[in-house]
């Protein structure tokens, strides 16, 4: 075969186990890989639940609604914080100088 040819292991002087001459450990890998496909064909499957379907969509549902009242709950929360922020804003006035301390001298007076 050719060297870049399909079933190549890319090594000089040596076939593919894909069977470019044919025989030897391609025709024995042939035969175990179709036992091994037929053992996973007549294998029994376990039987699906009847009421599967009823209680995947069931679990959806409560999924859906837990996460609804999360997603609900966390936008309470941040509009209790954002008027808690903006109560204490009003009262303490952050942006404002703070008072002084002391009152200015009246000595140029």
């Amino acid at each position: 075969g050719r060297p870049g040819a399909p079933g190549r292991t890319g090594r000089p002087g040596r076939t593919g186990w894909r069977g470019e001459r044919g025989g030897g450990v391609s025709g024995a890998r042939d035969r175990k890989e179709r036992e091994v496909a037929r053992l996973l064909a007549a294998a029994a499957r376990p039987p699906v639940p009847p009421d599967l379907r009823a209680r995947a969509e069931a679990y959806g549902r409560r999924m859906r609604r837990r996460e609804r009242r999360r997603r609900w709950a966390l936008w309470v929360l941040a509009g209790c914080a954002a008027v808690a922020f903006a109560a204490w804003a009003y009262t303490a006035q952050p942006w404002a100088a703070p008072p002084m301390g002391t009152t200015p001298p009246l000595e140029p007076w």
